[in-house]
Formats: C-alpha cells, sequence, structure tokens
C-alpha cells in the first residue's frame, strides 16, 4: 500500500507542476500577445499622426509663415547677447551633453512604445552618438544664416563659449 500511495502522489504532482506549467505559458503568451498588439497600435498611431501633421502644415502654411515671421521678427530685435544667451541655451537644453539620462529615458520610451527589446549597449550606443551629431547640426543650421544676418552674434556667441 505504501507504495502505492507514493506512486499516486507522484503522479498528481507531476499534473499539478504540468498545470502549474499550461497556466504560465498563457499567460506568458496572452501577455506578450497583447504587447505585440500595442506596439503595433502604437505604430499605426503615430503613423496617423504624421499624415494628420503633414496634412495641417501643407493646408495651414500661411499661418505657418505669418507666425515664423513673427518669430524672426521678435528673435532679431534682440540684441547680440541676448539672441547668443537664448541659442545657447535652447541647444543646450535639446542636445545638451549633459542630459544623458534623459536621453536614456527617452530611447527606452521609444523601444518600449514600439515593442522594440531593450538593448542597455544600443541605448548607450545612440545616447553617445545622437546628441553630438543633433549640436554639429543645429550649430550648423544656425550659423550658416546667423553669419548673413547677424555676425555679431557669432562672435558674441563664441566668446560665451569660451
Amino acid at each position: 500500500m505504501g507504495t502505492r500511495a507514493a506512486k499516486y502522489l507522484l503522479k498528481t504532482k507531476n499534473k499539478d507542476i504540468s498545470k502549474i506549467y499550461q497556466e504560465k505559458t498563457i499567460e506568458l503568451a496572452t501577455y506578450y500577445n497583447n504587447h505585440s498588439i500595442e506596439a503595433i497600435t502604437n505604430f499605426f498611431a503615430d503613423l496617423l499622426s504624421l499624415c494628420t501633421l503633414l496634412y495641417l502644415l501643407i493646408t495651414l502654411s500661411i499661418q505657418i509663415n505669418i507666425t515664423k515671421s513673427f518669430l524672426l521678427e521678435v528673435f532679431f530685435g534682440l540684441d547680440d547677447s541676448k539672441k547668443s544667451l537664448l541659442i545657447l541655451l535652447i541647444t543646450d537644453l535639446l542636445v545638451g551633453y549633459h542630459s544623458s539620462n534623459l536621453w536614456e529615458l527617452f530611447f527606452e520610451f521609444i523601444f518600449n512604445h514600439y515593442g522594440i527589446p531593450e538593448s542597455q549597449t544600443g541605448i548607450f550606443l545612440l545616447v553617445a552618438t545622437l546628441p553630438v551629431l543633433l549640436d554639429v547640426l543645429f550649430k550648423y543650421l544656425i550659423f550658416r544664416h546667423l553669419n548673413r544676418s547677424s555676425p555679431a552674434t557669432v562672435a558674441t556667441y563664441q566668446a560665451i563659449i569660451e
């Protein structure tokens, strides 16, 4: 009787373990299925938002030009030191090297938003290169236009940086 009872207990224990494995497998499959559906939904929602933004930019081009001319008039109405300080503030806020934690959070959010598996190496590589590239691009674009319209602002900006 003792061996028969031990075999019965072993069979029921194996059935319980296999049932637990099945439940956990179904739970994981459901979780990853919902995660994939959310990532696909996010992609198409962002694509629709981008199309809507492009449509608005095309149809509201007159209002955008008016706003742009107003902002340029305000910016060029400032004296050179204020222009330089504003440029420095904006570029440091957007692509400052001191904000690596913010860039890491941004890339983790993007990866999670689109369902891409997180890779710390990939995130660190993006954080190391993207801000530098954006900083160079911003400086090139700013000084390409500022050298023509306000050379004193460029000289003041370079003096502030040094």
